[in-house]
């Protein structure tokens, strides 16, 4: 499907109903810190890999010869 080229008053409109969720959202997390005084989430630190890195891959099975005679 072509991507049409939208005209400035659409390119507008497609910025303001993007960006407006985003500093709604923004505005209200900073509104929940600043005046009523909510903790900062913060991640706990992890040390090490999240995925555990296996050195030794298994081997797949062996696949049978198949000899045509």
């Amino acid at each position: 499907m072509p991507f049409q080229k939208l005209s400035p008053d659409a390119r507008r409109i497609r910025t303001i109903i993007v960006a407006l969720p985003i500093a709604g959202v923004t505005a209200y997390v900073l509104y929940k810190r600043l005046v009523l005084g909510e903790q900062q989430r913060k991640l706990e630190h992890v040390k090490g890999p999240i995925i555990p890195l296996n050195t030794t891959a298994p081997r797949p099975p062996p696949q049978p010869e198949n000899r045509e005679s």
